[in-house]
């Protein structure tokens, strides 16, 4: 047989040229199986050895194992290996979800199927759930991260037994630790630490570990006494100056993410952390990380600032500064730069850095941009100018806060390259700001069938030549937020119009038409609906998914 077959999916990636050794075969005469692509001949026995399967479905992503499964039970065997090693199921206690699927197990198991489960993320309260230890204490099981969201109660004492059981099987596959313990008493607490640091420590490729505990002393406790030298991603809340100079003391030689985080507005005074002490405590792992997430409470960065040679996301909260100081030498992979209520003040001086190409401001306070907010237009326009010159190569920006027409057109003036603008607004933007016309001018134009050539154009998103993609509202935190409406006129005689445009995303409104996007919007490459879950836009929705296979439509967020 031939040593070389070459796969060639749907899509326009590159041919993928596998190679093996010629095995000693005898194959039937007829038997071929042609591709699409006349370049693409099979031998039908030849796809269904194993080690040919094996090494074709290395190259397919998860979707497409799925469907790899339906062709055969060859097939179906190498396909459910593949996903075992790159798939994982997620299985929470006392969910309807995980009654679902160990009947699913249960029914594939009966008829003899392979399975393509093995990997799970598990999430306990108090490990009651027969049906979920049913299904990890399978030999073939074992659990990638576990999230543990409650503190075990004294009267289930067979919790830590049950638990440790299961991880000791788990032990060199635990990845993830995930810690939301709510607050004990005594020494059921004390002996509920102690369980996790002695996962910890037997656990030697685990490389992310989150505490949300609400008990300070947990996480002091944990830094204390768990050997962190493989942990690659710490995340932590209620984070206090002793964690952060515990985190300057210990040795955390892998040490790639670090996001602390502390209630800014309800600080006592031993939660203070002087500048220098966070200055210390990044100088320690300045070497190793990439991405940075500091609530900086009340402190300022100045020029001691450490070098940072492999940092590429940094992330500023309740921070007061020059984005100045954040250099090109200083902070050279530095690529994406995320601001929390932050305020540059006037003169401030500029060293550029042309790597950064991502920029996200978000406001907490008040509403955003206007009177009962952070920012007035005239403050919030400098910050884009003054952002746009230390960083001038910005291609994204992201807008975690409310914003007006006023700051679309300065966004408009300032970023005129932009690719990506994403808008989480509950503003309600005028129109003209998409469509670079006035509302009302627009309405008479059309129904008098005048030419729209000859209304005064405004600056509008239409403005943005490069822009590739668009969101309007997007899942933060725990849902999606209203967003403003959009109407027939923005999208026909607004987004339609803006020539570079791949990806829309939005709320869906019962005033807009779905002929409309069909006839105007059908080019782009991705439609992404966010309310779709909404039973009262339902029958819209599924046959706007219909009519137009780009459309995405996004799952209930809660």
């Amino acid at each position: 047989m031939d040593k070389k077959i070459i796969s060639e999916n749907r899509s326009n990636s590159p041919k993928v040229i596998l190679e093996f050794e010629p095995m000693q075969m005898s194959p039937t005469p007829g038997k071929v199986l042609k591709t699409r692509n006349s370049d693409s001949v099979l031998k039908k026995d030849a796809v269904k050895i194993p080690e040919v399967l094996e090494q074709i479905f290395k190259y397919i992503g998860v979707r497409q194992l799925k469907i790899c499964r339906f062709v055969c039970l060859d097939w179906n065997t190498e396909a459910c290996r593949a996903l075992q090693k790159v798939s994982h199921v997620y299985l929470h206690e006392d969910s309807a979800r995980t009654n679902d699927f160990q009947e699913l197990v249960s029914r594939g198991n009966s008829l003899g199927m392979a399975s393509p489960f093995r990997r799970y993320f598990l999430s306990v309260d108090l490990f009651r759930d027969e049906i979920l230890k049913d299904v990890i204490y399978k030999d073939n099981s074992f659990i990638v991260e576990l999230y543990m969201n409650q503190s075990p109660s004294t009267n289930n004492s067979d919790f830590q037994m049950n638990l440790q059981e299961i991880l000791t099987k788990s032990s060199a596959t635990l990845k993830y630790l995930r810690l939301a313990l709510k607050d004990g008493r005594g020494s059921n607490k004390s002996n509920c630490v102690d369980f996790i640091i002695e996962i910890i420590n037997s656990s030697p490729n685990l490389s992310q570990l989150c505490s949300s505990c609400t008990d300070s002393r947990v996480l002091e406790k944990i830094l204390l006494k768990s050997d962190l030298s493989h942990v690659e991603n710490i995340y932590a809340e209620s984070v206090s100056g002793q964690h952060v100079r515990l985190l300057s003391e210990i040795g955390i030689p892998n040490l790639k993410s670090l996001i602390l985080q502390s209630e800014v507005d309800d600080l006592n005074e031993d939660q203070l952390v002087p500048s220098y002490v966070l200055q210390n405590m990044v100088r320690s792992f300045a070497g190793t990380l990439e991405e940075l997430n500091i609530c900086w409470i009340s402190s300022t960065v100045d020029s001691d600032f450490p070098c940072c040679p492999k940092l590429k996301t940094l992330h500023l909260d309740g921070w007061d500064g020059s984005l100045g100081i954040f250099d090109p030498f200083r902070l050279p992979a530095l690529e994406s730069l995320f601001l929390t209520n932050h305020e540059e003040e006037e003169d401030s001086f500029f060293n550029p850095h042309d790597g950064v190409q991502k920029l996200t401001i978000e406001c907490t306070r008040g509403i955003g941009i206007g009177p009962e907010g952070l920012y007035d237009d005239e403050e919030f326009d400098y910050l884009l100018l003054y952002s746009s010159k230390q960083f001038p190569k910005i291609r994204y920006l992201d807008l975690t806060t409310s914003v007006t027409d006023e700051t679309i057109r300065s966004i408009i003036r300032i970023f005129p390259t932009l690719e990506t603008l994403i808008l989480d607004t509950t503003s309600h933007l005028s129109s003209h700001v998409f469509t670079g016309r006035n509302r009302f001018a627009l309405e008479k134009f059309l129904a008098e069938g005048s030419n729209l050539r000859e209304i005064d154009i405004m600056p509008s998103l239409r403005d943005l030549k490069c822009l590739k993609k668009l969101v309007l509202g997007r899942y933060l935190g725990s849902t999606y937020p209203d967003g403003f409406c959009l109407t027939n006129h923005m999208i026909q005689y607004g987004i339609a119009e803006m020539t570079s445009l791949e990806e829309l995303q939005f709320n869906w409104n019962p005033e807009l038409a779905i002929q409309v996007f069909c006839d105007n919007l059908r080019h782009l490459k991705k439609i992404t609906v966010n309310n779709s879950y909404e039973k009262e836009y339902q029958v819209q929705i599924r046959e706007l998914y219909a009519t137009i296979p780009q459309v995405v439509l996004e799952s209930n967020p809660l």
